[in-house]
């Protein structure tokens, strides 16, 4: 899933590539594109596109793909071209809960999936296997869960992981805020 997502991204990245790239890039900053403001074919206006979550995702990853990136870099990256700034608290939230549901009760450790803290840090970490259950679980569970919010199948359609009723509110929330 992550491969097609990446593919997915790379796609669009390429394609905006390709329409920035037309003419003379000589004076183009393709990392500061947002705040660009001017006159398109004496038409005047702002040329930046401002975008809601359903942008936000997009924005996200395509950031993350970054060599140097880092979660609160693109986050704060992409707010700045958020229509709003409400958009980033919709898209934390619809990105949460599929988290969230993977966890289970995190302090039982019922989930697919348990955190681990990044070393010496006590708010960085990442969701890893839960040792009670089968090698991939947690994997298994994120692909599944993230697969609504991203329009993507579910690996395993059969899967309890699969569109979790929990998360059905967040992720609407945040593909309906378009553009």
């Amino acid at each position: 899933m992550r491969k097609t997502l990446f593919a997915f991204a790379t796609s669009v990245l390429i394609a905006g590539v390709a329409f920035v790239g037309c003419g003379d890039d000589s004076s183009v900053d393709l990392g500061d594109m947002a705040g660009k403001s001017g006159d398109m074919a004496g038409g005047g206006g702002d040329m930046s596109v401002k975008f809601g979550c359903k942008g936000f995702i997009t924005c996200f990853d395509d950031c993350l793909g970054g060599a140097a990136a880092s979660f609160q870099g693109c986050l704060t990256t992409c707010s700045k071209q958020a229509k709003s700034s409400s958009v980033a608290n919709k898209f934390l939230a619809a990105r949460q809960c599929p988290q969230d549901h993977c966890q289970g009760d995190a302090d039982a450790k019922t989930g697919a999936c348990v955190f681990q803290f990044n070393m010496g840090s006590t708010t960085e970490g990442m969701l890893i296997d839960n040792p009670s259950k089968p090698a991939g679980a947690c994997t298994d569970c994120l692909n599944n869960a993230f697969a609504y919010l991203y329009g993507m199948a579910c690996p395993t359609m059969s899967s309890p992981d699969c569109k979790p009723s929990e998360c059905t509110a967040s992720a609407d929330a945040c593909l309906m805020d378009t553009p």
